[in-house]
């Protein structure tokens, strides 16, 4: 959500802290010399438009939903760390330099299953739940088992994304609505719960909290990670989705357009 204050807030405070100038800024744009000191007197009542934002946010080295809706002069140290790894991951998967996947089995298709009917399903991110008709069971399904927050109930509303970030490490990007939230009327991306775990098969396959990003959990201070995992989900989904072929084969590939000779095809 856009806050015309919070904005020129900190762009004042990064130029500052980075050490850019606010006329560089303005040049930049272009506008005029002071435009934005005119800008933030009381009696203006004017917006900055998208260029002005975009060339701000490009010139402090921050994402544009950053500059318009979070106090950087009050993060802390650790939250300023987590807005910058989410920005490098956000840049390699739009780069293409990261290549996500949907993470199989598929959570959408799990959590209407039974186990009564099949008891060898699992996923990382779910576990077996009880279900009853008042006092009647009615069958046990797996359930997304969030790891920020244990004692809320959630639907799986999308599926779950996954890239390669090392060997043995796999960042995991979750998608899911708070079951408190069944009789939502309103827009489902307003309840979305974004969670970003670190998967390590080396260390006894743990899986390691990185953020969330929920804005109608009470008492929430990682919803700041709203907006920048929204946009990592949409942009991993849209990864997921185009072909991909692994480094071997496209070495061999390469090796084939450039009339070299290829010892040994993976095919």
């Amino acid at each position: 959500m856009f806050d015309k204050d919070i904005c020129l807030k900190n762009i004042y405070y990064l130029a500052k802290s980075k050490d850019v100038k606010i006329g560089d800024i303005e040049k930049a744009i272009p506008v005029s010399s002071g435009y934005f000191s005119r800008l933030g007197k009381e009696d203006n009542k004017s917006v900055p438009g998208v260029d002005v934002i975009a060339t701000s946010a490009k010139m402090l080295g921050v994402p544009m939903d950053l500059l318009i809706s979070t106090d950087f002069s009050e993060l802390t140290p650790t939250e300023k760390y987590i807005h910058t790894f989410l920005e490098k991951i956000i840049k390699n998967t739009t780069s293409g330099t990261y290549q996500w996947q949907i993470d199989m089995p598929s959570m959408k298709n799990l959590a209407r299953t039974s186990l009564d009917q099949d008891n060898s399903q699992t996923h990382k991110f779910m576990k077996p739940v009880d279900h009853y008709n008042g006092i009647d069971y009615a069958g046990t399904f797996l359930e997304y088992n969030s790891e920020f927050f244990p004692e809320e109930e959630f639907k799986v509303k999308e599926d779950c994304y996954f890239v390669p970030v090392g060997d043995t490490s796999y960042l995991y990007i979750t998608k899911t609505i708070p079951t408190v939230y069944d009789d939502w009327n309103g827009d489902d991306e307003e309840i979305m719960n974004y969670e970003l775990y670190l998967f390590s098969e080396i260390s006894n396959q743990k899986i390691n909290p990185i953020c969330t990003g929920s804005t109608m959990l009470a008492n929430n201070p990682q919803s700041q990670f709203f907006n920048s995992l929204k946009s990592l989900y949409t942009l991993a989904a849209e990864s997921a989705r185009h072909v991909k072929i692994n480094s071997t084969v496209k070495d061999a590939i390469d090796a084939i357009m450039s009339d070299k000779k290829v010892d040994e095809l993976p095919f």
